[in-house]
C-alpha cells in the first residue's frame, strides 16, 4: 500500500483565508502575524512579452491577484476618446518626449481597434494587485524592495493603495467579487489574449 505523502502548508494562503486577525491602518494592515501592505497596479507595460505575469505572480512572500472583465462596447468607446485625446496632444505637444508617447498611444489605439474589427478580438479590462507580507516590518521592507524591482523589470508601475488597504485584501481574498472603487484605480483596458499569454501555462 502506498504511503500517504504529507502536503507542505502553505501559510500566506492560509493567513488570508484564516486569519487570527485583521487589523487595516490608512497604508498597511495586519494579518494575523503578518504585517502586510496592499499596492495596485497603475501602469502595464505597452507591449508585454509571451510570459509578462510569470516574474509578477512568483514573488516571494506576496500574494498577487488579477482580475480580467469583458466589457466590450464601453471599452470601444473609451478607445475611440482615447485615440481623439491623444492624437490632439501629438498635434498641441511642444516637448518631443511628450508628442512622441502620444503618437506612440494613438497608434496603439488604432492598432487595437484594427484587431478588434478584422479579428473579433476580445478586450477587457484587467485590474491588478500585489501585497507584500513579512513577520515584522523591517522584513517588509526588504519584500517591498524585491517586490517593487521585480515589477520595475517588467515595466510594471504599483503604488501603495492609501484607505484602500481592505480592498486590496478583498481582491486577492478568494471569497470577495471584484471591487469597483480598486478597479478605478488599477484598470486598464487590454486584449485578454494580452493577458492570457502572461502565463507561461498559455
Amino acid at each position: 500500500m502506498a504511503k500517504k505523502q504529507k502536503m507542505e502548508e502553505n501559510a500566506s494562503l492560509l493567513n488570508i483565508i484564516s486569519p487570527i486577525a485583521v487589523k487595516f491602518e490608512s497604508n498597511n494592515f495586519t494579518l494575523g502575524e503578518n504585517y502586510c501592505k496592499g499596492y495596485g497596479v497603475i501602469k502595464y507595460p505597452p507591449a508585454p512579452n509571451y510570459g509578462w505575469l510569470t516574474r509578477i505572480t512568483n514573488i516571494p512572500s506576496t500574494a498577487v491577484s488579477f482580475t480580467f472583465t469583458p466589457n466590450q462596447g464601453e471599452i470601444l468607446e473609451s478607445i475611440n476618446k482615447n485615440i481623439t485625446m491623444l492624437s490632439g496632444q501629438a498635434r498641441t505637444a511642444k516637448d518631443r518626449l511628450k508628442q512622441q508617447r502620444a503618437e506612440k498611444g494613438a497608434k496603439d489605439g488604432m492598432k487595437l481597434l484594427q484587431q478588434i474589427d478584422e479579428n473579433g478580438e476580445v478586450v477587457g479590462e484587467l485590474a491588478g494587485t500585489l501585497i507584500p507580507m513579512a513577520i515584522d516590518k523591517e522584513s517588509l521592507k526588504k519584500v517591498e524592495q524585491k517586490m517593487r524591482g521585480t515589477c520595475a523589470m517588467t515595466n510594471l508601475k504599483v503604488r501603495p493603495l492609501t484607505l484602500m488597504q481592505k480592498h486590496a485584501l478583498q481582491h486577492v481574498a478568494p471569497f470577495y467579487i471584484e471591487n469597483p472603487l480598486l478597479n478605478e484605480v488599477s484598470n486598464r483596458v487590454m486584449p485578454l489574449r494580452t493577458f492570457v499569454g502572461g502565463f507561461p501555462f498559455s
